[in-house]
């Protein structure tokens, strides 16, 4: 029996879940993990309760700096810990 971990980020920070890039390219050629680059853009998870963070919500999808944040794992799922600085755009559906 595994238990659920719950994080909650301290001060002006986010918890991201990294969007996946497409792990097959137009080319039919498939790269591997380790070649491919760090996903820039993201789904907030949590948000720390700092007053820079709170211009955030969970669920909004950002645009981060490529190497920006920590890599973490959470219940089995890789995630970002990010400074809120380091969240350079808001993903908006336009109306």
């Amino acid at each position: 029996m595994s238990a659920t971990v719950t994080l909650e980020p301290n001060n002006d920070r986010l918890l991201v879940k990294p969007l996946s890039p497409e792990e097959e390219r137009a080319s039919g050629l498939v790269i591997p993990d380790m070649a491919q680059d760090k996903p820039d853009r993201g789904t907030v998870v949590a948000v720390g309760p700092g007053p820079e963070a709170q211009v955030f919500a969970v669920n909004d999808q950002v645009v981060y700096s490529r190497y920006g944040g920590i890599d973490i794992e959470v219940d089995g799922e890789r995630m970002l810990v990010l400074r809120a600085e380091d969240v350079l755009a808001t993903v908006r559906d336009a109306a």
